[in-house]
């Protein structure tokens, strides 16, 4: 893994990362399939932290986001899922992945859920910004780096302007190792 990248990597680059990982390919074989980078990661997001600071082959080497294609671009969707790939450098002890950025990596997942992340070309399109009210994470495992991991957010209940989230963060042998609850708020248009 050795060094910052020399350019970003395309997303078609990091897909054919995920896709030369065996168990991830297996994910990534799904009929109608939609891949793409995580909201933050994505440089139309213009938010500096995924998409330069952490974009290193040390760091976040690789981030992809899929889920099967909703029948209306402005559904919520009930369950996404995430690979990311994970260098030396982000680790609180040697080996371990910092707790913070593993709360990071669930709190940016979930939040793809809502429409206006998965859909950034369609935002005159929808109505408002979703934001985070609260993430509770718990660590289950130490997250061991460098490696690859699988993350699942899903929507466990929509009440008006409120989403109830849950994401599980995997090893490749399918060990949970992080798991976390969240509640997004949807605001009027105008109120960011």
């Amino acid at each position: 893994m050795g060094g910052s990248l020399d350019r970003p990597l395309r997303l078609e680059d990091e897909i054919d990362h995920f896709k030369s990982i065996p168990w991830c390919a297996k994910h990534l074989e799904a009929p109608n399939l939609v891949v793409t980078p995580g909201f933050s990661r994505d440089p139309r997001a213009q938010e500096p932290l995924f998409c330069e600071t952490l974009r290193t082959k040390d760091t976040i080497a690789a981030f992809v986001c899929f889920y099967p294609r909703p029948e209306s671009e402005l559904d919520f969707l009930p369950e996404l899922k995430a690979f990311v790939t994970l260098g030396n450098l982000v680790g609180g002890y040697p080996g371990v992945c910092h707790g913070g950025l593993v709360a990071t990596l669930l709190d940016e997942t979930l939040s793809f859920l809502g429409p206006r992340h998965r859909w950034l070309q369609s935002r005159d399109k929808l109505n408002h910004d979703m934001l985070k009210a609260y993430l509770h994470t718990d660590y289950l495992q130490p997250v061991k780096i460098p490696g690859t991991f699988l993350i699942t957010a899903r929507l466990t209940k929509k009440n008006g302007r409120k989403s109830y989230m849950q994401g599980v963060m995997e090893d490749e042998n399918g060990q949970k190792v992080a798991k976390a609850d969240g509640l997004f708020v949807e605001l009027p248009k105008g109120k960011m």
